[in-house]
């Protein structure tokens, strides 16, 4: 069992629950290595589109904060971005509640493929904006069920988690609060 497995086996063991693909494993892990807090699909918002009530419930929501926001992950495959998606993360960010969130979308785009996220956006009239406050693409083997490398040209999903820790904790923290200790992050696990 690969490291990331057996924390992210860890965290739901704990928690009670069960994440909807190994891609949502993977982030959970990582998140628990970098000892960030975060809850799991507990978070639902009620969105008017096309004269209709839809939801929207985004896969993880993080105890940091960037520009004082709550983050929002939504890691999403590429073969899941159809049309309702493109729709209901629009329909999401054109809400006046999405303001008090800073959503981050997590793809996995793969090297030399055409990127699905670009076309869709093209296709459906949308800018990344329009959809999400940032966009990280973090390559991902859906054979191997893991990240395919710790770097990569858009950098590692931990090198993107720091910076988020960064932005907000610098504002916040005397900089010796933000150093722990390796021994306590593999026992971080969710906490909210």
């Amino acid at each position: 069992m690969e490291i990331w497995e057996s924390i992210a086996v860890n965290i739901m063991e704990k928690n009670k629950f069960t994440f909807s693909s190994k891609f949502e494993a993977n982030i959970a892990a990582s998140l628990g290595i970098m000892g960030i807090g975060f809850s799991y699909q507990n978070l639902k918002f009620y969105i008017e589109y096309d004269n209709e009530i839809i939801t929207y419930t985004p896969d993880f929501v993080l105890q940091e904060k960037k520009d004082s926001k709550t983050v929002l992950i939504e890691p999403h495959g590429k073969k899941y971005m159809d049309e309702r998606f493109f729709h209901k993360m629009h329909a999401y960010k054109e809400n006046p509640v999405s303001k008090e969130y800073y959503l981050i979308l997590i793809t996995d785009k793969e090297p030399k493929k055409p990127d699905k996220l670009k076309i869709g956006l093209k296709k459906y009239g949308y800018r990344k904006e329009d959809i999400c406050d940032e966009l990280w693409y973090i390559p991902y083997n859906n054979i191997l069920d893991l990240q395919l490398s710790i770097k990569n040209e858009h950098g590692s999903i931990y090198s993107k988690l720091a910076s988020l820790k960064r932005s907000e904790s610098e504002e916040n923290i005397p900089i010796q609060m933000l150093r722990r200790p390796v021994q306590n992050l593999s026992k971080s696990h969710a906490q909210f």
